[in-house]
């Protein structure tokens, strides 16, 4: 994942694999001290995601995927330890988290779209529903709004046709548009005088630009009422004509784990699947063919193949055929 800072320390998350199957590995938090250069692996066979400690660094949030398919909001100690753990609404899958305060905030695709919510101790809320548009980079974040200082989250998207930077308002509910590139930017992020810092692209390319708060654009912005392309509109539109959006009772089905229930694999008694045969004895390395008989096995996951032939070919020697075996 992205690197995470608090203090000297950076933390971030990092796929494992197990020994040599790589189909099956997992997700480790790791931390780096910047002065003794240490690496600390804080946990262990997990599958944690996009670490956030919150501002004192007694507690980190991370992104919790099961195998089973579900995803948690869960909680550690600074030495990794599991202190709570809540599923995401609706059955969502959470990108990102960031503290504010109190509160995780977090980002969460579910069936509606992409939405930002916070779990605070009533549980779960909304801030922006699902929509449509990409949200991502949500850092905590200090709104000047008519002379007042209040609590924000920012953010970058792609509502208004490329990517800027807005914040949602703790204050009022409401989202903001703060810069207006009008080709994109890139990399936003918020410094303590309110300014952002970012990778603005233009005519020749990328370059570094920096946006005080005296000049953000402060324009309110809806969401749920994105810029459309009329072209992409019309593609949208033959793609869900003909691949239409499943309803909810047939994606209920498919969750329920009673009637699809999940079994650990065992790799010895998968080791060997015959997927093909011949009946026929093939030589590749002569690319011949005879009397006899070839078999094919790989397994399900791909990491074992084998083969074996059973041949009834003349013998170099005494000409006369017989019965031999390879595999």
């Amino acid at each position: 994942s992205s690197l995470k800072a608090h203090g000297d320390i950076l933390y971030w998350s990092e796929t494992v694999h197990k020994g040599p199957w790589e189909l099956e590995d997992y997700s480790e938090i790791f931390s780096y001290n910047t002065w003794t250069g240490r690496v600390k692996r804080l946990t262990s066979k997990t599958r944690y995601y996009n670490p956030a400690l919150n501002e004192s660094g007694d507690v980190m949030a991370v992104a919790e995927y099961t195998a089973e398919g579900n995803s948690f909001l869960t909680i550690l100690s600074p030495k990794g330890e599991k202190e709570l753990s809540v599923a995401a609404p609706d059955n969502g899958k959470i990108t990102e988290v960031k503290w504010l305060d109190d509160a995780v905030f977090a980002l969460i695709v579910t069936n509606d779209g992409l939405g930002l919510y916070y779990y605070d101790d009533d549980g779960w809320k909304v801030a922006i529903a699902p929509q449509w548009q990409n949200i991502s980079d949500i850092a905590a974040f200090t709104l000047t709004l008519e002379g007042r200082k209040t609590e924000a989250v920012s953010f970058t998207s792609d509502v208004d046709g490329v990517q800027n930077v807005y914040a949602y308002s703790l204050a009022d509910g409401k989202v903001y548009k703060l810069i207006n590139s009008p080709y994109g930017v890139a990399y936003a992020v918020n410094t303590s005088d309110g300014s952002f810092i970012y990778s603005r692209y233009g005519k020749t390319g990328y370059s570094l630009a920096r946006t005080s708060a005296a000049d953000f654009e402060m324009q309110p912005v809806d969401m749920s009422a994105p810029y459309h392309f009329p072209l992409a509109d019309k593609g949208s539109e033959l793609a869900g004509n003909a691949y239409p959006k499943p309803d909810k009772a047939f994606l209920a089905a498919y969750q329920d784990k009673y009637r699809y229930p999940s079994h650990d694999y065992s790799k010895v008694a998968n080791m060997f699947h015959v997927h093909s045969w011949l009946p026929l004895y093939v030589n590749l390395a002569d690319r011949k063919a005879d009397f006899g008989a070839t078999v094919m096995s790989q397994n399900m996951l791909g990491t074992v193949t084998a083969s074996a032939g059973l041949s009834y070919a003349k013998s170099s020697y005494s000409g006369r055929r017989r019965l031999g075996a390879v595999g």
